[in-house]
């Protein structure tokens, strides 16, 4: 048989009329047997046998009407009888509109590469239809991927310029899917012209002055394998694929505006690449005029999207559209993979068996995965306690599900430097360790930081020119440690605790109770330190696996996870005796029963090695913590408001009140009169001294309700006669000074002196 080359010399297009060529079809026979189809072993149903026993095939436009025949037998063979090349005629082996079309210009070499692919493939009659094909063709647009198969070499001139083809040899029959996928995979890329790709890297062709081609090599090897775009299609990106000096692959995404200048060759050059000094203005031009065929969907951020999850280095479930993470930056730390899941189950996971704070920081971890399932509020769990006792192997124990445990983030950084850390952790978790390094030097930071992780979004920006920047937003559950509350870290710096840190940043114990820190056991260790340096050691060896494989099974059963989960969350609260607790515990109560469901899904699913019960008990056992630490389940608001005014009252009741008799205070001005039961506050000085920082109303209803505040028939202050005159005071019962707790009289003492 005839080479393509040969074809492509001797292939000629006879013009006949329309009448002609139908006479001549009328002449043709269903071909059912011949010795070419047994020769080929080529189907006989598409054929048609003349009388000379000479094959020919039926070619159609692309409204089908029949415009020609191609004799594929015979001393003619590949000759094309038709009405005119501007009636363009094909042959398709299978028309699929799929974005995958093989071309070939004589029936074996189509059938070929039909039948060992599937792809959609069609057969051309002429190499001159090449240069309508695009547009005649619609599958033929901009996002297909065209090619030329032969048996046998191809010569460049035979193809149209008008396309962008990659050719293929179907006369090497060796490892013929690999050949094929890696021709299709070049030809996705479309390198732009005056580009080329080879194993070694990227050159650029350029013209001698002796009019002689050139091929410059001008880095290693660099591909760009898909444009990205955000759901707005903005914020358009190139995803790049690249090989270091150790043949290792980098694979992200580089926004285009990095490549308005220079600096974009430094992120390469951190990932490996080799180049040419004097030539990064060339492999900026390769990459600006890249062109592939394949789009992706960019995320700015981790977590959910759509029915998907997106990790930094990997998307997990299934989804019609690639989807990649896109960051400006380079990949947020700690979400690093090493070792198996099963080694991460046996080696890590299992240290969590029988310690109660362990397995609920891991717990916390699959619960922030799962927060968007029921649209749960942000918020922290913060671990309390001395110094050296356990509360940094919470974190590393539980960061280890997403990634390297090592070097987690601490508090000591600014609010904004938080805004940025939640927003590369959304719906995954954030570890914050040594809290007492931003509460105690600078408390007010604090406590705005907690509102700010809690209420998930940060701070509403302007660009220069006015035009407001969107705030970054994060839905999340954060672990934290440090050796101090927010509360007493605010009390020392006279600011007021407020009831909503309380909801949004959950402080638990970490004293297991058990004269062990943080630990119930220590398994098999010989003591606490030994199993500390475990919980690191083999942390620092297997992390990351759990969450890809946690995330696999709930993207496939997303609407039954869901339903587990409530399920699950429902048994927890009903398991509580919460008939007449406060508003706000029965939020924490929620956030407890969320990590404790979910750390139970996660074992019943394989993932976590425990046995069932383990997650929930220890939800159970850190709520009950919890609850016992802030002095029973009663309104905080209350609480605030009792310490508040009896520490106030009792610090300055001996200097400020004087009996009806006395004209003044003993010393400054006065805040009210005193008899041997009651205190008569001035209405004024309640309000702005007595009650600074707390809502009035507030404070009166807490003050009635245990029975200190004791009001007239109609209004909550009750009239005295001071000099001859009636004055309203809030009249309170000096039983009020029971209720100040032993740290509220330390402070009031020295506040006092």
């Amino acid at each position: 048989m005839n080479t393509n080359t040969e074809i492509a010399n001797i292939t000629e297009q006879q013009i006949v009329s329309a009448t002609e060529l139908t006479t001549l079809i009328s002449t043709l026979t269903t071909a059912v047997k011949h010795s070419y189809l047994d020769q080929h072993q080529l189907p006989a149903d598409k054929l048609l046998l003349s009388p000379d026993d000479e094959l020919y095939i039926v070619l159609h436009n692309v409204a089908g009407d029949v415009t020609g025949v191609k004799q594929v037998t015979g001393p003619q063979e590949n000759t094309v009888i038709g009405t005119g090349n501007k009636q363009t005629g094909f042959f398709w082996f299978a028309n699929d509109k799929t974005k995958l079309v093989l071309l070939a210009d004589n029936y074996l070499a189509a059938h070929k590469a039909h039948s060992k692919t599937g792809y959609s493939t069609v057969m051309i009659g002429c190499h001159e239809d090449l240069a309508n094909l695009k547009s005649q063709l619609t599958p033929f647009n901009s996002d297909t991927v065209v090619i030329y198969c032969s048996e046998g070499p191809v010569s460049p001139d035979c193809l149209a310029a008008s396309l962008s083809i990659e050719t293929f040899d179907l006369s090497n029959s060796v490892d013929f899917k690999a050949r094929m996928n890696k021709t299709i995979q070049r030809a996705k890329l479309r390198i732009p012209e005056g580009f080329s790709l080879k194993e070694d890297g990227v050159y650029m062709q350029t013209t001698g002055k002796d009019g002689v081609e050139i091929s410059k090599w001008l880095c290693s090897l660099l591909k760009v394998s898909a444009l990205t775009r955000d759901i707005q299609s903005d914020k358009w990106g190139l995803y790049i694929e690249m090989l270091d000096s150790d043949c290792i692959t980098h694979s992200f995404v580089m926004p285009k505006i990095d490549l308005i200048n220079s600096s974009f060759i430094n992120r390469l050059a951190d990932n490996g690449l080799t180049f040419e000094i004097d030539k990064i203005k060339y492999i900026s031009q390769y990459l600006m005029k890249a062109a592939p065929i394949q789009r992706a969907r960019s995320v700015l951020k981790t977590g959910w999207y759509k029915e998907l999850f997106v990790l930094p280095n990997k998307v997990v479930g299934k989804s019609d559209e690639i989807v990649v993470y896109q960051n400006s930056l380079s990949m947020p730390c700690n979400y690093e993979k090493s070792g198996t899941i099963k080694g991460w189950r046996n080696n890590v996971s299992s240290l969590c068996k029988g310690n109660t704070r362990l397995a609920f920081g891991v717990s916390t971890a699959f619960a922030t995965m799962l927060l968007r399932l029921i649209n749960g509020e942000s918020g922290g769990f913060h671990f309390r306690g001395e110094s050296s006792r356990g509360k940094t192997s919470i974190l590393t124990l539980a960061k280890s599900v997403f990634g390297n445990p090592d070097n987690l983030p601490r508090w000591r950084s600014t609010v904004n430097g938080l805004e940025g850390l939640a927003s590369s952790h959304n719906h995954t978790l954030l570890c914050l360790d040594e809290f007492s390094q931003l509460a105690e030097v600078k408390p007010k930071d604090a406590g705005e930081a907690i509102y700010m992780l809690g209420n998930g979004e940060g701070k509403h920006r302007t660009k220069s020119n006015g035009e407001i920047i969107k705030a970054p937003s994060w839905q999340l559950l954060y672990l934290s440690a440090g050796e101090i509350t927010l509360q007493s870290a605010l009390k020392a710096a006279k600011l007021q605790t407020r009831a909503g840190q309380e909801v949004r940043f959950i402080d638990v114990p970490a004293d297991a109770g058990t004269n062990l820190g943080a630990f119930n056991t220590v398994q098999e260790f010989p003591d606490g330190n030994q199993f500390a340096l475990a919980i690191k050691e083999n942390s620092l060896k297997y992390h990351g696996t759990a969450a890809t494989a946690f995330l696999e099974v709930v993207t496939a059963n997303y609407e039954l996870i869901k339903q587990q989960l409530i399920s699950k969350i429902d048994e927890f609260i009903k398991s509580l005796d919460l008939s007449n607790a406060d508003p706000q515990v029965y939020r924490v109560a929620q956030r407890f029963a969320q990590v404790g469901a979910s750390g139970e899904i996660a074992t019943d699913i394989g993932i976590t090695g425990w046995d069932v019960g383990e997650a929930n008990n220890s939800a159970l056992a850190c709520f009950k913590s919890w609850v016992d630490a802030r002095g029973g389940n009663g309104s905080q608001e209350a609480k605030i408001a009792l310490e508040q005014v009896s520490g106030k009252l009792l610090s300055w009741h001996s200097v400020r009140f004087h009996n009806a008799k006395q004209a003044a205070a003993r010393n400054g001005e006065a805040w009210g009169i005193e008899d041997e039961k009651f205190l008569y506050v001035y209405t004024d000085v309640f309000k702005n001294i007595i009650c600074q920082g707390l809502d009035v109303k507030t404070v009166e209803n807490t003050l009635l309700e245990v029975g200190v505040l004791i009001p007239s028939k109609s209004r909550r202050t009750s009239q005295v006669k001071i000099e001859g005159k009636g004055v309203w005071l809030y009249k309170l019962n000096k039983k009020i000074f029971e209720f100040t707790s032993i740290e509220a009289e330390v402070e009031v003492e020295v506040e006092a002196a």
